[in-house]
C-alpha cells in the first residue's frame, strides 16, 4: 500500500469513528448537564428560591398604596410619590410595571391629567414610559419648580412661632424634603421650569 492509500484509509477510518463517538459523546454531555440543572434546581427548590416570581396587580394592591387624586399640594404629591415608591421598593417590583400600576391610583383631576399627557402619546411609547419619566411630568404638573423655591424660602427663613416641638420638627421635615428636592437637577431637566 502506498502512502496515499494509507493515509485515506486511515483518514476514512477516522471520519467513521467520529460519526459513531460524536452522537455519543454530545449525547452523554447534554445528559450530564441535564442530571447538573436537575440537580441544582432541586437545590434550589429545597432552599425555598423558585421560578421568578411573577408580579401581579393584585399583589401591588394588597400592599394598599394610596390614591392620588390631584390636589395641588406639593407635600401632598410628594408623600404620594413617596408611599408609592416604598411599595416598589418593598416588592421589588421591576421598572416595566411601576408606570402601568401607579397609573392606576390616579383618581378625578390627577386621571385626567394624565388623559391628556397620554393623549401625546402612541401606544407604544405610553407602554415604554419609565418610572423617572413618568416622575418627571408629574413633577412638573404638581410639584413645580416655582412652588419649590418658595417652600425653600419659606425654610431658609423659619422661625419658631407658638408651635409645639413636634409640630415644628415635622413642618421642618416637610419643608426639608422640599429644599432637597431644589437641590436636584430639577428631575433631569435642569432650567425647566413647569
Amino acid at each position: 500500500m502506498s502512502e496515499d492509500q494509507i493515509r485515506e484509509l486511515v483518514t476514512k477510518e477516522v471520519n467513521r469513528a467520529f460519526t459513531n463517538i460524536v452522537p455519543e459523546l454530545i449525547n452523554g454531555v447534554r445528559d450530564q448537564f441535564n442530571a447538573l440543572l436537575e440537580e441544582r434546581f432541586a437545590t434550589v427548590t429545597a432552599a425555598g428560591v423558585g421560578p421568578p416570581r411573577e408580579f401581579t396587580y393584585r399583589d401591588f394592591s394588597a400592599c394598599a398604596p394610596s390614591e392620588f387624586k390631584g390636589e395641588l399640594d406639593p407635600t401632598m404629591a410628594l408623600h404620594w410619590i413617596s408611599d408609592i415608591e416604598g411599595v416598589f421598593h418593598t416588592c421589588g417590583y421591576p421598572d416595566n410595571l411601576k408606570v402601568r400600576y401607579a397609573l392606576n391610583l390616579l383618581r378625578g383631576p390627577a386621571k385626567d391629567w394624565w388623559k391628556l399627557q397620554a393623549a401625546d402619546m402612541t401606544e407604544e411609547q405610553r407602554g415604554a414610559l419609565l418610572w423617572n419619566e413618568f416622575m418627571e411630568r408629574f413633577h412638573r404638573q404638581y410639584v413645580p419648580r416655582v412652588e419649590i423655591e418658595r417652600i425653600t424660602r419659606d425654610f431658609l427663613s423659619y422661625r419658631q412661632k407658638n408651635e409645639t416641638v413636634t409640630e415644628l420638627t415635622i413642618r421642618f421635615r416637610e419643608m426639608a424634603l422640599f429644599r432637597y428636592e431644589n437641590g436636584k437637577v430639577c428631575w433631569n431637566a435642569k432650567g425647566r421650569d413647569s
